[in-house]
């Protein structure tokens, strides 16, 4: 249990370092872990009862909208516009070769 959270300890701090999270998002989540004693031997009882303390509490996060997003929509509605657009052009050209082959073929 104690490695584990050393583990998950070091992961949430390097991910926080190297800017990964918000700030916020971090601060809930290293609070509960920064009071945690290593030293003293682990429990889910005990870890169980440890409470945060009241300045570390954090208002609890609004839900977001999407509508900052507006760009990544359109841009994805574009990207399978585009795509499409070249997969009926691909298909005109191998017609296009096919019939081409299909005339040769015959001439000779």
């Amino acid at each position: 249990m104690r490695w584990s959270l050393i583990l998950v300890t070091s992961i949430l701090m390097q991910t926080a370092i190297s800017g990964g999270m918000p700030d916020r998002v971090t601060a809930q989540v290293m609070a509960p872990v920064a009071q945690v004693d290593l030293a003293a031997p682990a429990t889910d009882v005990a870890m169980a009862r440890q409470v945060p303390a009241e300045s570390t509490a954090q208002p609890p996060l609004q839900p977001r909208s999407t509508r900052p997003y507006w760009h990544v929509f359109l841009a994805f509605a574009a990207v399978w516009l585009l795509l499409f657009g070249y997969a009926l052009t691909v298909g005109r050209r191998f017609g296009r070769l096919e019939e081409e082959v299909r005339r040769l073929r015959s001439t000779s």
